[in-house]
């Protein structure tokens, strides 16, 4: 077809548009088709076509978490645009911006960047986009820890919504406010928000955003202790997943449910589910997963006073992990878990609600990059699950971080540190030992004044990777010393 096209301008916006269709579901041959266009668009001085290919490859380059190479074409983009004065496609590339400048961990450029495209959406009477660019400045803000005025961002998106009817879109903005909302430890408007949202995601026929809005119901409850309620959602969701046939959302379901019934003291639940949820660890060769549900395995049974069996577990599960170990894998290498949440909204991937499939323990914020193409990602829920996998991620489809979930999410959130260490004691140990002088840190360098514990207990960017801590391990984390409790953190990945 591109041969019977006499004209290079032509021939350029054909092989964009390509590009573009391809730009998710085959990022490699949109890169390809980029540079060609490049060079046609620079041998036809046909400076439109070349602003396009440039913003194009820098939306595939920031897919591909290449963001200096996605800055250095958005910039070239950007430029040529505002010398054409196109100010739709202004947007467009500073969206695309925002997103590279947020995952690069430079959030001030991506404030800067997500603003411009507000000015100019409102300029251009663009509301879609005024609506994507209020919900990216949301979620910076709320990633920055200004959780009031991201409220007010994503009210104002919300607001935009509703009234165009964008029905997708107001079920993602719907998801930030939940996330956000269970920053502030305000839960029950958290839920309120979160069941708008489900109810939007089912009237949609958008399973897999359903699947993760009951994650975060899920583990909202389980926060205010209401297990019952937990549990109840962790099963719906687990129903959904496997109508979608995900075997790695199944798994993160499966160890959830089960760390509530061990939780709970319900070993033999407990031991259903993480025997079901390490069948699929196996199927999906997730070594890590496999290596952290037979330690679970392990410790249930070793507090049913099965030694044995409980020993073989272990065993297998320090095998494994001395063979990651020595691969130098990290839980990152492990098959790719679901993201984290994120707290901006990209591009309309295939669609909005594509969150972080983990358990919701992380918060979501997702970028959308996109004007034309209706571009936006969801958030997960922010919130400490019983899993122990999560993270934080801007959003670019869902929070869950989301994984993000992953958004993220990384896909995040304020809730005290859990205490039951009396759940994990022998019987004739007294539930309540004594604590330990917690001090100092000795190992601190001269000069430098070293944190008290009470930095940790009482740094909210801490409480929600302090809980998980504290669920995982069945321990009260006030009970250690500052040094222990700073190697946990960083052994963790939380310093």
């Amino acid at each position: 077809m591109l041969k019977s096209v006499s004209s290079l301008p032509a021939r350029v916006d054909l092989i964009n548009q390509a590009a573009w269709d391809l730009r998710h579901s085959d990022p490699a041959s949109a890169l390809m088709l980029c540079d060609d266009s490049v060079q046609l668009a620079q041998n036809s001085g046909y400076l439109k076509g070349l602003a396009d290919a440039f913003k194009i490859r820098g939306y595939c380059k920031w897919r591909e978490n290449d963001y200096d190479a996605a800055l250095q074409d958005c910039h070239q983009a950007l430029k040529i645009f505002q010398d054409l004065n196109d100010k739709a496609s202004q947007a467009t590339t500073l969206t695309t911006l925002g997103n590279a400048y947020y995952k690069k961990g430079d959030p001030q450029s991506a404030l800067d960047s997500y603003q411009k495209t507000l000015e100019l959406s409102r300029e251009l009477g663009d509301r879609k986009s005024e609506a994507l660019a209020l919900n990216n400045l949301g979620g910076v803000y709320a990633h920055l820890g200004d959780y009031w005025r991201a409220l007010e961002y994503h009210q104002s998106s919300l607001k935009i919504r509703t009234a165009i009817r964008d029905r997708a879109g107001e079920a993602n903005s719907l998801k930030h406010l939940a996330v956000t909302y269970s920053h502030l430890g305000d839960y029950k408007q958290s839920i309120t928000y979160h069941e708008r949202c489900f109810a939007l995601q089912i009237s949609l026929g958008d399973k897999k955003g359903a699947a993760l809005s009951l994650q975060s119901l899920a583990t909202l409850y389980y926060n205010i202790g209401n297990y019952e309620k937990s549990l109840d959602y962790y099963e719906r969701a687990l129903k959904l997943k496997q109508e979608l046939g995900d075997l790695q959302g199944e798994s993160h379901l499966l160890s959830s449910i089960g760390n509530i019934y061990a939780f709970l003291g319900q070993h033999e639940r407990a031991l259903e589910y993480h025997q079901r949820s390490l069948k699929h660890q196996e199927q999906l060769g997730d070594k890590q997963g496999e290596s952290e549900t037979l330690l679970r395995i392990g410790k249930i049974l070793s507090k049913q006073q099965d030694t044995e069996k409980a020993a073989e577990f272990f065993q297998r599960a320090l095998t494994l992990a001395e063979q990651l170990k020595g691969k130098n894998a990290s839980r990152t290498a492990a098959p790719k878990r679901p993201a984290s949440a994120d707290f901006t909204e990209n591009d309309s991937s295939p669609s909005e609600s594509a969150a972080p499939e983990r358990s919701l323990d992380s918060t979501a914020l997702v970028t959308e990059s996109d004007a034309s193409a209706s571009q936006f990602a969801s958030s997960t829920a922010a919130s400490t699950s019983p899993s122990e996998h999560s993270s934080v991620s801007i959003q670019e489809t869902a929070p869950l971080a989301e994984s993000s979930a992953a958004h993220a999410a990384t896909s995040s959130e304020t809730s005290t540190v859990s205490t039951n260490n009396s759940a994990d004691l022998p019987e004739s140990v007294p539930a309540s030992p004594p604590k330990r002088k917690r001090g100092r840190p000795t190992n601190v360098p001269e000069g430098i004044t070293p944190k008290k514990i009470t930095y940790y207990l009482k740094n909210p960017a801490l409480e929600k990777p302090l809980k998980r801590l504290s669920v995982e391990t069945e321990r009260d984390l006030s009970d250690l010393t500052t040094e222990a409790l700073e190697d946990l953190l960083k052994k963790y990945g939380f310093l």
